[in-house]
C-alpha cells in the first residue's frame, strides 16, 4: 500500500495583510483549494493513503477533507506542534505539485501573497486540457465554466479562468492572468489583470484591479502590501450584499410609487379648491 505524506506549512504568522480565516493549504488556487491539487496528485501517483501533518488549524483541514467524499483515498490529518515535528519524508504543500520547490523559505507577508498569485499564473498556463472538468477551454489557456455570460462588448485575454455562473458586463477586460471565481459579477467597464476575484465577488463599474485580490468588500493590494476594507457595495462587495442593497432600493422605489399613486388618486377626486367632488345624479 503506497502512502503519501504531506506537510501543511504554518504561514499563520505571515498572513498579516490578507488575514485569511483559513490555513494556507485551503487558500484557493484556480477552481479549488491548494490541498485539493495535492489530493489530485496523490491519485496520479497511485497513493492509497494520505497522511497530512499540520500545525496551523488542523481542525479546519479535517473539516475540508470530510466534505471530499468523492476521493477514494483515506486522508488522515495529524496535528503537530511545529513543522519540525513532521516526518522527514513529508512533502511541504507550499506550492502546486508541478511547481519547482523553492530553496528559500517565504520571508515575509508580501512574498507570501506574491507566491500565491504566482501559483494562479502557473495553474492557468499548465492545466491539462484532457483533465476531467466542468469548464471548457474556449481558447488556448482561456477557460469558461458553465452558464457564464459574457457581454458581446467585453474582451477576454488569455490566460484566464472564469467560474460557473459568472456575468461579465459590457466594456470589461478580463486577463491576462485573471481568475474570476464562480458566481461573480463584473459590472460594465471592469478591468481585471494578474489578479483574483474570489467566488461571489461583485466588482462595480469602472473598477480596475491589478496584482490584487477581491474578496467581498476586501481589496488586497499585493503590489503595495496592504488591505483595504471597502464599505461601498457599488464599488466592491459580495453578490449577496449587492443584491440585498438592490432589493432594498427596489422596495423604497416601489413604496414611493405607491404613495404617489395614492396621492394622485386622492387628488383626482377633489376640485381645484381641494373640496371633495360630489357626484351628480340625474333623476327622471
Amino acid at each position: 500500500m503506497k502512502t503519501l505524506s504531506l506537510l501543511a506549512p504554518d504561514f499563520a504568522a505571515l498572513d498579516s495583510i490578507w488575514r485569511h480565516p483559513l490555513p494556507f493549504v485551503l487558500w484557493p488556487v484556480g477552481h479549488q483549494g491548494l490541498i485539493d491539487h495535492w489530493i489530485d496528485e496523490s491519485v496520479r501517483q497511485g497513493a492509497v493513503e494520505i497522511r497530512i501533518y499540520a500545525a496551523d488549524r488542523p481542525a479546519e483541514i479535517r473539516r475540508h477533507l470530510s466534505a471530499g467524499g468523492f476521493w477514494s483515498q483515506r486522508a488522515k490529518v495529524t496535528a503537530i506542534r511545529t513543522e519540525v515535528d513532521a516526518p522527514s519524508e513529508a512533502i511541504p504543500m507550499d506550492r502546486l505539485p508541478q511547481q519547482d520547490r523553492q530553496e528559500i523559505r517565504i520571508p515575509d507577508s508580501q512574498t507570501l501573497l506574491s507566491d500565491w498569485l504566482e501559483m494562479q499564473r502557473f495553474w492557468l498556463t499548465h492545466r491539462d486540457p484532457r483533465s476531467v472538468s466542468v469548464d471548457a477551454e474556449v481558447m488556448p489557456d482561456g477557460w469558461l465554466g458553465p452558464h457564464v455570460r459574457v457581454h458581446p462588448r467585453a474582451s477576454l485575454h488569455p490566460p484566464f479562468w472564469i467560474g460557473a455562473g459568472t456575468e461579465i458586463g459590457a466594456g470589461c477586460r478580463v486577463g491576462p492572468y485573471a481568475v474570476v471565481g464562480e458566481g461573480s459579477v463584473l459590472d460594465h467597464d471592469v478591468e481585471i489583470e494578474n489578479a483574483v476575484a474570489l467566488p461571489g465577488a461583485y466588482l462595480g463599474p469602472n473598477t480596475r484591479i491589478n496584482q490584487a485580490i477581491a474578496q467581498g468588500g476586501i481589496l488586497v493590494d499585493i503590489h503595495r502590501a496592504c488591505r483595504i476594507d471597502i464599505n461601498e457595495n457599488f464599488i466592491l462587495g459580495t453578490i449577496a450584499r449587492h443584491q440585498g442593497r438592490t432589493s432594498a432600493m427596489g422596495k423604497v422605489a416601489a413604496l414611493a410609487l405607491w404613495v404617489n399613486f395614492l396621492l394622485r388618486s386622492r387628488n383626482s377626486g377633489r376640485d381645484k379648491c381641494g373640496r371633495q367632488k360630489r357626484s351628480s345624479t340625474i333623476r327622471d
